[in-house]
């Protein structure tokens, strides 16, 4: 079952860490997807069915506010992949100062 737990703690991370990113308040979000406000704090906080993410159909509509499939929801660890993105970007802009120096110089 720890697999199952893992992928349930994704899920709420990713709910939570989406929302934030968007801006928008647990209010916002739950307005966004006709998830009710409490239904959607209990899915944060893991207090929720399902152990603690709601139902398929709770998630299709949170995914849908984000206009995302419900699947990359569920699959994807959206703030590992935002901190591998700033990571490239960084990278990128450390190599591109360096082409600067070395054309200026």
């Amino acid at each position: 079952m720890t697999g199952n737990r893992d992928i349930y703690t994704r899920i709420r991370k990713n709910i939570l860490y989406l929302r934030s990113a968007n801006g928008y308040t647990q209010k916002d979000l739950a307005e966004r997807s006709g998830v009710s406000y409490s239904n959607l704090a209990k899915i944060e906080s893991g207090r929720g069915n399902q152990r603690g993410v709601g139902s398929l159909e709770t998630l299709e509509k949170i995914a849908t506010a984000f206009d995302m499939p419900t699947g990359a929801l569920i699959d994807l660890d959206f703030e590992a992949f935002t901190r591998d993105l700033i990571a490239q970007y960084n990278q990128r802009l450390v190599a591109i100062n360096k082409l600067k120096a070395i054309s200026q110089g």
